[in-house]
C-alpha cells in the first residue's frame, strides 16, 4: 500500500509494507554483527534484491559482510533482523532514484543474470542435434515506430529508407527456446544489423561474458557483413544461404542448410510479435518518450522472461528430438527426383497430360502424419490457406500426369510472393501404398519445385507442401474450408 502526501516544498510517498534500515555504518544490514574488514559496500544489484525479496530499503553507502552476496547478487539462504527498521518514506529524489536502480538491475535480462551451465538448459533438442553441445544464441533486429522531430539531425538519423518512417532498433538476442538473454540499443534507423553487431563486438561485447570458442550465431541474410568478425570471436556462424546472381534456385546442400537454420530461428520472429502486443511498443511512440524506448523494450522482455513460458515448449523432448535426427539425416541425402527432371525425360511438355484427381490413387494421410511429414505444424497452416488460391471451378488442382511415369504428378502453382511467377511441381509417391499408412516417408517419395527453395529434401516447399496437404488429406475432409482469398477478393470493386 501507499501513501503520498504533497506539500508546497516537497513530495513524499510511504510505502507501508516496506521498511527502511537506517544507521548502518557500523554493523552489517543483514545480520547485525559488527563490520569487520571483510565487509563491502552492498552492491546495487544485491541492494535491489534486498527490496524485491525482503521489502527492505537501504541506502547505497550500507555495508554487507561479503558471505551474504553471490556474485554481487543476494544469497537466497539468509535471515534478516528487521527489529531496528522504521516504516519507508521516500521524497521525490529518493523515487527517481530508486526507480533508475531498479531499471538498471532488471533480474531476467542481461548476460551477468545467468551462468553457462543455465545457458546449456535453454537449447532445444533441435540445435543439440544439429549444432552440438554448445550454447546457441540467435541474433535479430526490431524496431519502433516514432514521430519526426523538429531536429534535422536526429531526422535523418531516425529515417529508414525501407520502411518510408522513422523509427529507431534494438537489437535482440535470444535462445533458441525463445528465452531473451538481452535486449540492446537503442541504435538509429540507418544502422543495418551488421553495423549494430559490429558495434557491440568492438565497444561492447556482452557475448563473450560466457560463449565459448565454437558456440553458435543463427542470424539472417542481414548479417551478412559481420560474419568475419562473429567467427573471429569464436562464433560458429549459421546464416541461410544466399542465391548467387544468375542462379535461380538453391542447391539441395543450400537449400537443406538453410532449412536447418529457419528451424531454429523462427523464435526471434515469434517473441518480437509477443513484444510489439504491448500497444505502447506497436503503435508510433510519441517523442517525449523516446528516451525511454528502451528501458520499455527491457522492461517488457524482463517480464516476458519472468511470466510466460518459453516460446519452444514441450512436454516431449524424445519426440522433437526424432524429428530432429531425421532431418539430420536428410538434409546429406540427394534429390533423385531433380536429377531425374533435369534429365529431360520427364521437362517436355507434350508428354504430360491433364488428369482428373479422384482417378490418382494418392496416398490419405492423418493430420498427426502430416505432421510428421512437415516437421510440425507451421506448414500445415500455411498449405491450408495457400491451398485454396489454387483450387480450379470443380474444387480441385490442375493436375498432370506422365504416362511413363504414372507415380509422379506435376502441377503448376502461382508464386506466393510475386504476382507474375508461377512454378512447376512434381511429386513422387507409392500408387501402391497400403491402408492405413504406417510411414508417410514411405508413400510420399519426393518433391521437386522451380522455386528457389524446391530442390530441398528435408521435407518439402510451401508449393508442394500445399499440393500434399489438399491430395492427401484436405480433400478427403467432411467439410471444404471457406474459399477466404475469393472472399475477400470479391469484396474489392473493380478497376474503371
Amino acid at each position: 500500500m501507499m501513501n503520498a502526501s504533497n506539500s508546497t516544498s516537497d513530495f513524499e510517498i510511504q510505502l507501508e509494507e516496506y521498511l527502511f534500515m537506517k544507521d548502518c555504518h557500523h554493523r552489517c544490514c543483514i545480520c547485525g554483527v559488527i563490520l569487520t574488514s571483510s565487509s563491502v559496500v552492498i552492491p546495487s544489484s544485491a541492494r535491489i534484491d534486498l527490496l524485491v525479496d525482503h521489502h527492505l530499503y537501504v541506502n547505497y553507502d550500507t555495508r554487507v559482510c561479503d558471505k551474504h552476496l553471490c556474485k554481487n547478487r543476494l544469497s537466497t539462504n539468509i535471515s534478516i533482523n528487521k527489529k531496528t527498521c522504521d516504516p519507508l518514506s521516500l521524497d521525490g529524489g529518493n523515487l527517481k532514484s530508486l526507480i533508475l536502480d531498479l531499471i538498471s538491475n532488471i533480474r531476467e535480462l542481461g548476460v551477468q543474470h545467468l551462468s553457462r551451465s543455465e545457458a546449456l538448459k535453454h537449447q532445444t533438442p533441435y540445435t543439440k542435434t544439429f549444432f552440438g553441445d554448445n550454447v546457441a544464441l540467435i541474433l535479430d533486429g526490431t524496431y519502433f515506430y516514432i514521430h519526426k522531430s523538429q531536429h534535422h539531425q536526429y531526422n535523418r538519423d531516425t529515417y529508414s529508407g525501407k520502411k518510408k518512417r522513422h523509427l529507431v532498433k534494438t537489437l535482440s538476442v535470444l535462445f533458441p527456446d525463445g528465452y531473451a538473454v538481452d535486449c540492446l540499443g537503442p541504435f538509429p534507423a540507418n544502422a543495418n544489423d551488421a553495423k549494430i553487431t559490429e558495434s557491440i563486438l568492438q565497444l561492447n561485447n556482452t557475448f563473450q561474458y560466457w560463449c565459448e570458442d565454437g558456440d553458435v550465431a543463427i542470424v539472417d541474410r542481414a548479417f551478412r557483413d559481420v560474419i568475419e568478425s562473429l567467427e573471429e570471436n569464436g562464433f560458429d556462424v549459421r546464416m541461410p544461404s544466399f542465391l548467387p546472381p544468375k542462379q535461380k534456385q538453391l542447391t539441395t546442400k543450400e537449400a537443406n542448410s538453410t532449412r536447418l537454420i529457419t528451424k531454429n530461428r523462427w523464435v526471434v520472429e515469434a517473441y518480437h510479435a509477443q513484444l510489439k502486443d504491448w500497444s505502447l511498443l506497436s503503435e508510433r511512440i510519441h517523442n517525449s518518450l523516446i528516451p525511454n524506448i528502451h528501458d520499455y523494450a527491457r522492461i517488457t522482455t524482463a517480464a516476458l522472461n519472468a511470466f510466460r513460458k518459453p516460446i519452444f515448449f514441450t512436454d516431449d523432448p524424445s519426440e522433437h528430438q526424432q524429428i530432429a535426427k531425421l532431418m539430420l539425416e536428410l538434409s546429406t541425402t540427394k534429390n533423385n527426383l531433380q536429377k531425374l527432371i533435369e534429365k529431360g525425360t520427364l521437362n517436355t511438355r507434350s508428354k504430360w497430360k491433364d488428369i482428373d484427381s479422384s482417378l490418382i490413387r494418392f496416398p490419405t494421410l492423418t493430420k498427426d502424419q502430416l505432421l510428421y511429414l512437415f516437421f510440425r505444424s507451421y506448414q500445415i497452416k500455411q498449405s491450408s490457406v495457400y491451398a485454396q488460391q489454387h483450387l480450379g471451378p470443380d474444387g480441385d488442382f490442375i493436375l498432370q500426369t506422365n504416362a511413363n511415369h504414372p507415380h509422379i504428378l506435376r502441377c503448376r502453382l502461382h508464386s506466393q510472393f510475386s504476382r507474375k511467377d508461377e512454378y512447376f511441381c512434381w511429386i513422387e509417391f507409392d500408387p501402391n501404398y497400403t491402408i492405413p499408412v504406417e510411414d508417410p516417408f514411405d508413400t510420399i517419395k519426393s518433391s521437386f519445385c522451380r522455386c528457389r527453395a524446391g530442390g530441398r529434401t528435408i521435407g518439402h516447399c510451401g508449393h508442394a507442401a500445399a499440393l500434399i496437404y489438399h491430395l492427401s488429406y484436405a480433400r478427403h475432409q467432411d467439410t471444404i474450408p471457406l474459399k477466404q482469398s475469393n472472399y475477400f477478393h470479391d469484396l474489392l470493386l473493380p478497376p474503371v
